[in-house]
């Protein structure tokens, strides 16, 4: 039978132990792994997106996540066609 809201309300939240089966909020490894790969500094762009490519994540994904996580991507000055790191 399932309970009335107010049984629900009055019993108070759960314990945090009780939480520990659920799954990690989408994107965290997304972030996680962005955060791995810029920790040493500024990194080239496509050596961002083929290292995520070999871990599962689309262009989309890895660039929705640094949008997130406002990170700034710039572009090197002073070459004809510099890279973006």
């Amino acid at each position: 039978m399932a309970k009335d809201i107010f049984d629900r309300l009055s019993a108070g939240r759960p314990q945090q132990a009780e939480r520990a089966h659920e799954q990690p909020r989408r994107g965290d490894d997304r972030k996680t792994f962005l955060v791995d790969i810029l920790m040493n500094g500024p990194a080239p762009t496509n050596l961002v997106y083929q290292r995520g490519t070999a871990r599962g994540f689309t262009k989309k994904q890895i660039w929705s996540a640094r949008e997130k996580m406002k990170i700034v991507a710039f572009k090197e000055t002073g070459k004809h066609g510099g890279r973006w790191f």
